[in-house]
Formats: C-alpha cells, structure tokens, sequence
C-alpha cells in the first residue's frame, strides 16, 4: 500500500506530511511553496487545476501530475482530451465523481490515475477489499483492451 496526503495546501502541511511519511501529496490547488518541498524531498505532487495555465504552471514547477479539480466530475470523461490534446504528455489525475460503473470510461480517455476516495475508504474491511479488487480488474481489463 501507498500513502499519501491530500488537501494539502501550504508547505509546512506539505512538510509535516512528508516527515510523517506521506509517499505522495494531493492538493485542491496549486501551490509554488508546496511542490518547492516535494521536489526537495523527492516526492510525488498532484496539485488541483482548473485551468490549462494552471496545469502548465504546475508541470513547470515539477508537479508530477495535475489532478482535475473540481471539474473532472462536472465535464466527465471529455475533460481528459480538453487537456490531452494540446498537451499530450501531461499525466492527468482524475478526482471526484468516480466509481464502478464509470471506471472503465476514465480509463479510456487516457487519464493515467484516478482519485477514489470514498470507494476505498468506507464500509467495512471486506467490502474496501472488495472494492480494491474491482477497481484493479476494471482498470486491468480496460487496458488490455485498448
């Protein structure tokens, strides 16, 4: 298992994260301070962007990826190609809105990771692990398929 930190959103967050072994941080938006700590450490910075400038300001400052945030649930699986088709290397995290039944249309677009957290955080041990399980098998099978 990997884990990470999210919503965070200044560097001394950033850095309390990292120093209490976060492997990844996600945020609600873009920060200069933050991703100044995740490159110091070496460690994975997803900030939320809403625009196209924002994205290409967080790749230049050595964001990992961009998570789509807040707009992924409300443009759906068309958002990947608003942001892929000029840039077509930017790694797309998708956030808000994902589940079972919209997974593999996520999958499709090109986006390369997918934020699921109530999916893989609530209900019981065996209905996350469940879960956990089904996610993969979509994600693998989708792939293998493209």
């Amino acid at each position: 298992m990997i884990v990470g930190a999210g919503t965070v959103m200044e560097a001394a967050t950033a850095r309390m994260a990292v120093m209490s072994g976060a492997q990844f941080v996600v945020a609600n938006m873009m920060s200069d301070e933050v991703a100044t700590i995740c490159n110091l450490y070496q460690i994975p910075y997803a900030p939320g962007c809403t625009t196209m400038t924002e994205a290409n300001h967080a790749l230049s400052i050595g964001a990992s990826f961009v998570k789509c945030f807040p707009i992924s649930n409300t443009c759906g699986p068309q958002l990947v190609g608003l942001f892929k088709t000029p840039t077509p290397w930017m790694p797309l995290m998708i956030s808000g809105g994902i589940n079972l039944d919209n997974l593999a249309d996520w999958v499709r677009s090109g986006a390369e990771c997918y934020g699921m957290g109530s999916l893989l955080a609530k209900g019981t041990a065996g209905e996350i692990a469940s879960n956990a399980a089904q996610v993969r098998k979509i994600i693998d099978e989708t792939r293998a398929s493209m």
